[in-house]
């Protein structure tokens, strides 16, 4: 089962708590979504101090929300990088260059029509890499896979394969 974990879609919310805790080790998770929805800007991400990024999930949706239920589009039905109308090329550009950033797209409407999930996730980083040289500027980056690329590039899959498991309740 999921577990509950305490988030805030604020960022002034989060650098809140962030000071609250004091410790180094405590740092904000930026999830692309909950920035663009809670009003965040990429101007808000350049303006902080960039020790207190620890972690960027990358995805995107419409400035409208596309489910009634903001925690179920959340959890289930975002949309790949470059699809939405969140600014991601201003906000990759405002990130620190050494911040870990990953994909979040969980797609359980795909996955209930039966799209496989190698295609989904194909689809979603063949997306993430079309921003991120948008946002590199180097059209070459995105061809030169690294091994270790390769490695993260097997987790993920392995993980939505597990996702789609959960969401849709084969293999219990």
């Amino acid at each position: 089962p999921l577990g509950v974990r305490p988030r805030t879609d604020a960022l002034p919310t989060a650098l809140a708590a962030v000071r609250h805790v004091g410790r180094t080790d405590f740092r904000i998770t930026l999830d692309t979504m909950h920035l663009f929805r809670s009003g965040g800007t990429a101007a808000d991400v350049a303006a902080l101090d960039p020790g207190l990024i620890g972690y960027v999930q990358l995805c995107d949706v419409p400035t409208e929300p596309a489910l009634p239920e903001y925690m179920d589009e959340g959890m289930y039905e975002r949309l790949a990088p470059g699809e939405g109308d969140v600014p991601l090329v201003e906000v990759l550009h405002a990130l620190p260059g050494d911040v870990p950033i990953s994909i979040e797209i969980p797609q359980r409407a795909k996955a209930e029509a039966g799209q496989p999930p190698e295609q989904r996730i194909a689809h979603c980083v063949a997306a993430a890499r079309r921003v991120t040289v948008s946002a590199d500027g180097r059209a070459a980056r995105a061809d030169k896979a690294s091994a270790d690329q390769t490695a993260r590039a097997d987790k993920l899959e392995q993980d939505v394969r597990d996702y789609d498991k959960r969401i849709t309740g084969e293999g219990d």
